[in-house]
């Protein structure tokens, strides 16, 4: 098994924007999936049950405080507000000067119990994939890559989940 680490200080290559717009910063250090052809009928069908090794990797973002999920898909990324600024799918980034994590924080600054300093550190994460995209607001995050076979991965991904969080 193999197995790598990485955080949010990894090696970045920036895409400056306008001053006060948001930035796109591509993270080389997590792992790049492969995408299918275009005007590809193939379709990945995974079997749960199958001993063949399979190439996963597992990332958690730590201190998540909000994610999104949906669209846009590959075909429509470039209908995205972070598309002309770097953002390219397939491809792991972080936000810089995010407006969604500033427009976050503004939420959250009306409890009373806000302290701005809890906000510093937080990065604005992206991840788009082929029939959706990934995005989250977080401290940091773990990747670990391992080549096995899907049925001993389940559970192994369970109890990595549960002992870091008792």
């Amino acid at each position: 098994m193999g197995s790598a680490s990485c955080n949010c200080n990894a090696s970045t290559l920036s895409f400056p924007g306008s001053p006060g717009m948001s930035d796109l910063m591509i993270l080389k250090a997590l792992i790049r999936w492969s995408r299918r052809p275009k005007r590809s009928s193939v379709v990945n069908v995974r079997n749960p049950s199958s001993e063949l090794s399979e190439k996963l990797a597992l990332v958690e973002f730590e201190r998540c405080v909000c994610t999104r999920m949906g669209t846009p898909n590959d075909d429509v990324l470039r209908g995205h507000r972070l598309y002309g600024k770097g953002l390219a799918g397939y491809k792991a980034m972080a936000v810089e000067n995010s407006t969604w994590l500033k427009e976050l924080e503004k939420i959250n600054s009306v409890h009373d119990a806000y302290k701005p300093e809890s906000w510093r550190g937080l990065k604005h994460y992206i991840l788009p994939f082929h029939d959706s995209t990934f995005e989250c607001v977080a401290r940091g995050f773990r990747v670990e890559t391992f080549q096995k076979p899907l049925p001993t991965c389940s559970p192994m991904f369970v109890n990595a989940w549960f002992s870091r969080h008792p």
